[in-house]
């Protein structure tokens, strides 16, 4: 039973964020081995069993032949800045290639969370990117985990939002109860005089 590949030539909205992190570690992996991609961007992502998977290495380069390269590679769009203007190929451009595929790949949910993430991938100085891979996969982590505690907050104060409006009923309740037995208690007395 082979898994079926699904090429994202057409970006797929809301891919999720395990999948946004794994591409950041497959890259993270491949520049720890010495190595950068080069052309990352949403046709070189393939959906494997639901997961976003890093293709097409065809631009592969070891960090030594990216220092020395005289040609270019990536697609203009999704290639950083120093690129189009004849800097090499490095981790840092691949961060930026992924923040632009990721920025494609978000859906509107995903904008709060991954936003302010990928902006700071998308950098147009290379200086105020995330300085590594790992950097920016910690960074899209810390973004889920602390969206992940927002909404268990959020849960949590509307949980008891819920608690608090039952008590003020019962509060009520109790409070128009006793005042229609106090007010029939007094009405008998006032009957009895």
């Amino acid at each position: 039973n082979q898994p079926k590949v699904l090429l994202l030539d057409e970006p797929t909205k809301g891919t999720d964020a395990v999948s946004k992190r794994r591409l950041a570690e497959a890259l993270e992996c491949l520049d720890a081995a010495g190595f950068t991609h080069g052309d990352v961007k949403p046709a070189n992502v393939g959906l494997i069993d639901g997961q976003a998977v890093l293709l097409d290495f065809g631009s592969v380069c070891s960090h030594a032949e990216a220092a020395a390269a005289t040609i270019r590679v990536g697609t203009p769009y999704y290639a950083a800045p120093e690129l189009q203007r004849g800097g090499a190929v490095s981790a840092l451009t691949d961060v930026f290639s992924l923040g632009r595929t990721l920025e494609e790949l978000q859906g509107d949910a995903d904008d709060l969370v991954f936003g302010p993430v990928v902006h700071h991938a998308c950098a147009f100085d290379p200086t105020e990117r995330p300085q590594s891979l790992a950097a920016f996969r910690r960074e899209l982590h810390e973004a889920v985990s602390n969206y992940r505690r927002t909404v268990a907050r959020e849960s949590r104060i509307e949980k008891f939002k819920v608690v608090a409006r039952r008590v003020a009923f019962a509060a009520l309740a109790t409070a128009v109860v006793y005042g229609l037995v106090a007010s029939a208690s007094y009405q008998i007395r006032r009957l009895q005089i």
